[in-house]
């Protein structure tokens, strides 16, 4: 019986060739459609389709005016530990403090003229 030693390089491409190999394997699973529930019977297909109004149906972050504008809107005022009144920051979330009629950040230093 001859054994001759695996080399590096023959490790390297024996592995390569079995990942790729779980790769296709798990992208082909991932690939097949999904099979729908027995147990669940299918909506009835006559039925409408309740649609959110077109308000709901927005995609992406809302821009800081629209922020500002809903914080306008609620206009309750918070008040933090010490009684101060403080906003939400639109960047990062955290508590917004006046100081004159400029609203900053705590956290980040985000800041507009009121």
């Amino acid at each position: 019986m001859t054994s001759s030693p695996l080399s590096r390089r023959g490790f390297l491409t024996g592995s390569s060739l079995f990942a790729a190999a779980l790769s296709l394997a798990a992208s082909a699973r991932a690939q097949d459609p999904a099979k729908p529930d027995p147990a669940r019977p299918d909506a009835p297909k006559d039925a409408p389709k309740k649609e959110p109004p077109k308000e709901d149906r927005r995609r992406g972050p809302k821009t800081d005016e629209e922020i500002f504008a809903e914080q306008e809107k609620a206009r309750e005022e918070l008040l933090d530990d010490e009684g101060r009144e403080y906003r939400i920051c639109p960047q990062c979330g955290n508590k917004m403090y006046r100081q004159g009629r400029v609203w900053t950040c705590s956290n980040c230093g985000y800041n507009y003229v009121e």
